[in-house]
C-alpha cells in the first residue's frame, strides 16, 4: 500500500536556516540564524543541538533540505550543515532526503524573484512569513509532500 508521508521536516540549512513542519494538515515553520557564531565550528555546533531539537518536538518521517552546490567560499558551510543533517537523520533513524534548488523552483513555479512573495500567497494567512529561508523550507516542504510517498 502506497501512503503519503504525515510528518515531514523540511530544512533550508545555512547560517541563515529556514525549517517548515508538517503533521498532518497542519504546517508550521520558522527560522534561526547561526551568524553570531565566531566561526563555522561554533555555528555548526549551534546548530546541531537545535536540529536535534526540532526533531524530537516534530518527530518527522522524513527529514528534506536542499542539495547544497559549489557556490564559492560558502561551499564548505553548506556541506557541513548537509553532513550534520545526514548525521543526524541516522542517529534519530529517520530517512533523509536531498532535492535540488531547481526542483524546488520549478515546483514552486518561480521563474524569477524572491520564493517569500510567492510563499506569502500560498501561506501567509496562517502566519507571517518572516523571510527567504523560511519561504524555501516552506516551498520544500510542499515538494516532498505532493511528491513523496512510502510503501507500508
Amino acid at each position: 500500500m502506497v501512503k503519503r508521508i504525515e510528518r515531514i521536516l523540511a530544512v533550508d540549512q545555512g547560517n541563515e536556516s529556514g525549517f517548515a513542519v508538517k503533521v498532518g494538515d497542519r504546517i508550521t515553520w520558522g527560522s534561526r540564524s547561526f551568524k553570531h557564531y565566531h566561526d563555522n565550528a561554533a555555528r555548526w555546533f549551534a546548530f546541531h543541538g537545535w536540529f536535534s531539537d526540532l526533531i524530537l518536538e516534530n518527530e518527522p518521517k522524513c527529514i528534506a533540505y536542499e542539495k547544497p552546490f559549489f557556490r564559492g567560499k560558502a561551499s564548505m558551510q553548506l556541506y557541513g550543515y548537509a553532513v550534520l543533517i545526514e548525521m543526524i537523520a541516522h542517529i534519530y533513524e529517520t530517512p533523509c532526503l536531498q532535492v535540488h534548488g531547481q526542483t524546488i523552483k520549478k515546483h514552486a513555479g518561480i521563474k524569477s524573484g524572491k520564493p517569500i512573495q510567492e510563499a506569502e500567497n500560498r501561506w501567509g494567512h496562517i502566519a507571517p512569513i518572516v523571510n527567504d529561508h523560511e519561504a524555501d523550507a516552506l516551498w520544500l516542504l510542499d515538494y516532498v509532500a505532493t511528491n513523496a510517498e512510502y510503501t507500508k
